[in-house]
């Protein structure tokens, strides 16, 4: 089935036609964020501790904290998350573009970052999930959004999780 352009899927078709037009605005909307919409984004989660902003459908949202790989200055992002024990996990999606975003990129370069969820400000570890734990993931974030499944079929590249391990419980588990 293609719908606006979109490959779908059965899951997709089963859906009545008001959400599959609003997964289509969801996916359409995210594929023309631009930096002026995400620094917004982060000013209204901030200043309302993520009372506005804090949630993107049926996913929650943090805000990402990373050191730019090339400037050093400080960049965040807000980014849907999934929770795993005491981490959080975020996804390198891009919106299934055929490049990885850049907060991915400045994690590989430096592991260290910080989280805000909500009101809470705390320093984590980055980490790429495994392929056990990605398969687990993958499949508990698609049933959550559907517009990662959509995202995968639109780009060649791998499409790594990243779990976020609060510094304090990364140090007790690491020495």
């Amino acid at each position: 089935m293609v719908l606006f352009g979109i490959r779908g899927d059965i899951e997709l078709a089963r859906l009545n036609p008001f959400t599959r037009l609003f997964d289509w605005l969801i996916l359409q909307a995210s594929l023309r964020l631009t930096r002026g919409t995400a620094e917004r984004h982060v000013a209204i989660y901030r200043r309302t501790g993520g009372l506005l902003g804090g949630r993107i459908r049926e996913l929650p949202v943090l805000l990402l904290t990373t050191t730019g790989r090339k400037s050093g200055q400080q960049r965040t992002q807000p980014l849907n998350y999934l929770r795993y024990g005491y981490a959080y996990v975020v996804t390198a999606s891009n919106s299934g573009r055929d490049s990885y975003p850049a907060w991915f990129l400045n994690l590989q370069s430096n592991p260290h970052a910080s989280v805000q969820v909500k009101r809470k400000v705390f320093p984590v570890v980055a980490r790429v999930a495994t392929e056990e734990e990605q398969a687990r993931l993958w499949e508990d974030l698609t049933a959550k959004g559907r517009n990662y499944a959509e995202y995968r079929k639109m780009t060649d590249r791998h499409i790594p999780m990243v779990i976020l391990e609060p510094e304090a419980r990364h140090k007790e588990q690491n020495g």
